[in-house]
């Protein structure tokens, strides 16, 4: 069974045609592989429900055995990742941590909102089967990272307060500080022994 799940979800824009930094992220991310570690490299708009269905039968029996963090990047954050915690919860599944690289909100029936919102700023609202979350963001040029923060009734998640960074969006996921902080959590997620992981 596969017991640690490693997703990198790129953005807008972004797809596996052209080199972008969340392929990078994956390249580096891939020296966790194993038979019990899979490191996924996945659109912003993938079939999310297809994939948590491949995530739930190639997973162990017991969700609390399972270990998921998630980097991405843009859309894939505001959108994809939201997805796929989403579909993760409805399966009884938990994700430990996100990391996240200028996180811009979308939803199809308003993209618009990813540049201009005249009344009330979007925010990146996440759901309580996830543990803990990094953010960076950039000011410098539209779209310009979202707020992240837990969903209305969530005590659960850890929302750790943004890190600035002087890039604009388009660089945002090749900023060393994001894929460092990728690394750190990636390597904390495949040196924690199964049978000690509690509840999420």
């Amino acid at each position: 069974m596969i017991t640690t799940r490693l997703v990198c979800i790129s953005g807008f824009k972004q797809s596996m045609a052209k080199p972008n930094g969340i392929e990078k992220v994956w390249l580096s991310l891939r020296k966790h592989e194993s038979p019990e570690c899979r490191v996924s490299y996945k659109e912003w708009d993938t079939p999310w429900s297809d994939f948590a269905e491949h995530i739930l039968r190639t997973g162990p029996s017991n969700p609390d055995k399972m270990r998921v963090c998630v980097f991405a990047y843009s859309w894939g954050c505001g959108y994809g990742s939201l997805e796929l915690f989403k579909e993760l919860k409805h399966r009884g599944f938990g994700v430990d941590s996100a990391v996240f690289a200028d996180p811009v909100y979308h939803r199809w029936y308003a993209p618009w909102r990813a540049l201009w919102s005249p009344i009330v700023e979007p925010q990146v609202e996440v759901p309580d089967n996830v543990g803990e979350v990094w953010y960076y963001r950039q000011s410098e040029n539209k779209p310009a990272g979202h707020r992240v923060v837990p969903e209305k009734g969530n005590r659960v998640t850890v929302v750790h307060n943004p890190t600035f960074l002087s890039r604009t969006h388009e660089f945002m996921d090749e900023d060393p500080a994001f894929s460092d902080k990728c690394m750190e959590v990636a390597s904390a997620a495949t040196e924690q022994d199964p049978d000690a992981r509690g509840n999420r």
